[in-house]
């Protein structure tokens, strides 16, 4: 691919003039094709269906991923507080119990 000067049209009927990069094969005066935007300046060709539908397989992976990891996450969170929640109940009862265990094996 060479740059090249090119002129086109916007859809508001304005006339640009750009580097645009083109076969080296084509001579001067060639028409080439451009995509532009709303306001007339070049952007890249649209994505095809292959790359869009690759493009959306990928997000959703990606999401879906990052959902579990959150409701992994979650799931240790809640874990961890009724654990430290149950050995501080474990720790209250023997703390009432021991005593009476202690009197007994004396």
């Amino acid at each position: 691919m060479t740059p090249a000067t090119a002129r086109w049209t916007a859809p508001d009927g304005t006339v640009h003039t750009g580097r645009v990069p083109v076969g080296s094969h084509l001579e001067r005066g060639a028409h080439v094709s451009v995509w532009t935007d709303r306001g007339g300046q070049i952007t890249s060709a649209p994505l095809g269906q292959a790359a869009a539908r690759f493009d959306a397989a990928v997000a959703a992976l990606t999401v879906t991923v990052s959902l579990g990891f959150l409701v992994l996450a979650a799931y240790q969170l809640v874990r961890r507080h009724c654990e430290r929640r149950r050995s501080a109940q474990w720790g209250r009862e023997w703390a009432r119990i021991a005593p009476e265990w202690d009197r007994r094996n004396a």
